[in-house]
């Protein structure tokens, strides 16, 4: 496989292959973390102070001498329409979530193993965020320590009270 980074422009061998989430731009794994996302200009997981660009026809000027071509005004249209239609971009956390999450999963599903199946999510969610963060993937970091949290509250949410129940059930026998 003969691909070439474009952040660094050097070829990229298999084992350090990273491929971007948004776009399925490979990159060097090195490259992806000190450029904080995607080289490919107006890609999702692009680094958060890459400036927004949009030009409307009033801003589009041509040189005196030369004539505008009809493509090229239209294309100037279509990309300014582009913009205006996608909806605003959030900036990417650029923090380490954290991963305090592993433990408290574990406890949560021994604890409550009434919720047992609550609990192997919240421990998937949990296993995928240091996986995310080694490749400076901090969109789906962040969105899987999310998912872990509220899986590990529904483990506990429903198991505490599964066993309860089933404490209360076998004193009163």
């Amino acid at each position: 496989m003969n691909t070439t980074c474009p952040y660094c422009r050097a070829e990229i061998a298999t084992n350090d292959l990273y491929s971007c989430p948004g776009c399925a731009t490979p990159h060097h794994k090195e490259c992806w973390v000190e450029n904080q996302g995607c080289t490919l200009h107006g890609c999702t997981h692009r680094p958060p102070d890459e400036a927004e660009i949009s030009i409307t026809n009033d801003q589009a000027t041509v040189a005196p001498n030369a004539s505008p071509t009809p493509n090229l005004t239209q294309g100037m249209n279509v990309f300014s329409a582009q913009q205006q239609s996608s909806p605003p971009q959030q900036t990417p956390p650029s923090s380490h979530p954290g991963n305090h999450l592993l433990p408290l999963s574990i406890v949560a599903t021994i604890l409550c193993c009434t919720a047992f199946y609550f609990g192997i999510i919240a421990i998937y969610y949990s296993m995928k965020i240091d996986n995310y963060i080694q490749a400076g993937d901090y969109y789906n970091s962040h969105s899987a320590a999310n998912k872990a949290t509220m899986w590990c509250w529904a483990t506990v949410g429903v198991g505490l009270p599964l066993n309860l129940i089933g404490l209360l059930l076998l004193t009163s026998k």
